[in-house]
């Protein structure tokens, strides 16, 4: 293939492009470098071949992205088209080789601060699937092999709590399933003390300790390599297998519908649908809100488990 018929292409990679958020500041795309040391800086005399490299270094800095990328499926597929580019040079040719250092030193830097940081947060939100998760993974590990590398020349893994991203609603539903609660390991409803038959559901409906749903349990905190949900259908899963791609989403919205099911079944028509996103449930002068107390208690569990999304955290074929 001729080197002009590359630079189409090259061009075409860099059109095509990412749908990103709003700008933020250019620091965002600085990922470091594994190719040069800061001792370079007191070279007096520079070889040609990293003059080079260096060039091409500063031109594949262009293709990663200057703003927050909004689609994780997108990113994935645009670095895998643009190291198809790359490699469409001739193989044994000193540009071939010249050219995928600097790409594999510049994207494999912004998968490492970046990319998957964004990944793994789309992929605990089901945006992103295990397959394409894994891509991400693979892409990773190719890049880092062909440098020889580990990477601790780049950038650490870059916190995404400073930058605000805009969250869509989950949908809830629970697939084959009639009655959620059915779906869900819980403790069997009780009615309080001083509860009575007579009592009518405009004075009591139920309150929130009377229908537990356990929260997840990690086999260990620091580096954990299982989880256990109350899921009736499978209750143990694997973080390294495909199997647990969607599991907390699966926990969060059966137990949620559950919950709104077992409120409405207190509810008058009325009340319903005066509150029929959170309805309140009150014993005794005291009002709770069910849905919103799991939620809280949830994301609660979530944030003190970080270690979900750390680095140890690895896909498994």
């Amino acid at each position: 293939m001729r080197t002009d018929r590359w630079f189409v292409l090259f061009i075409l990679v860099l059109c095509w492009g990412l749908p990103c958020q709003e700008r933020v500041d250019r620091g965002f795309s600085n990922v470091r470098t594994v190719l040069f040391r800061e001792m370079d800086l007191e070279k007096d005399c520079w070889e040609r071949s990293d003059v080079a490299l260096l060039l091409a270094r500063r031109l594949m800095q262009e293709l990663v992205p200057t703003r927050i990328p909004v689609d994780a499926v997108r990113m994935c597929e645009y670095f895998e088209l643009a190291e198809r580019t790359v490699r469409e040079v001739p193989a044994h040719s000193a540009a071939r080789r010249l050219l995928y250092a600097a790409f594999a030193d510049t994207v494999g830097g912004y998968l490492k601060t970046y990319g998957l940081s964004l990944a793994k947060e789309a992929y605990y939100e089901g945006k992103i699937d295990y397959r394409q998760m894994k891509r991400l993974y693979d892409l990773e590990s190719r890049l880092k092999e062909s440098l020889g590398t580990d990477g601790k020349g780049w950038g650490d893994p870059v916190s995404l709590s400073r930058f605000a991203r805009k969250a869509k609603p989950l949908e809830l539903s629970v697939a084959d399933v009639e009655d959620p609660c059915q779906a869900l390991i819980t403790q069997e409803f009780r009615a309080p003390t001083g509860f009575s038959g007579d009592a009518s559901r405009e004075d009591f409906h139920w309150i929130p300790s009377d229908l537990k749903i356990p929260l997840p349990f990690l086999d260990d905190d620091d580096k954990p390599r299982a989880m256990a949900v109350p899921l009736k259908r499978r209750s143990l899963y694997s973080l390294s297998s495909s199997a647990s791609a969607d599991v907390l989403i699966r926990y969060y919205t059966t137990s949620v519908l559950c919950l709104d099911n077992k409120a409405k079944d207190f509810l008058r028509p009325s009340q319903e649908s005066r509150e029929r996103t959170f309805p309140t449930q009150c014993f005794q002068g005291k009002c709770y809100n069910p849905i919103k107390t799991f939620q809280v208690q949830f994301y609660r569990w979530i944030i003190t488990k970080h270690r979900l999304g750390s680095q140890s955290y690895r896909l498994e074929t």
